[in-house]
């Protein structure tokens, strides 16, 4: 799976992939990893961080 961003000319892009050969919680999994990506929610280690992206250099 593929979940990267990049800033261009200060605007950002984002780009996913989600492997369609995975079982469908699988499927799930990786959907929701790439939303809580967007949105700037990560897990660590069974823990939530919450990243401010306006902080992100």
């Amino acid at each position: 799976m593929v979940n990267e961003d990049v800033v261009i000319q200060n605007h950002e892009i984002r780009f996913a992939t989600v492997d369609m050969g995975a079982t469908e919680k699988e499927i799930r999994e990786q959907l929701l990893q790439v939303l809580k990506f967007s949105l700037g929610i990560y897990s660590t280690e069974g823990q939530h961080e919450i990243k401010n992206r306006e902080d992100s250099p």
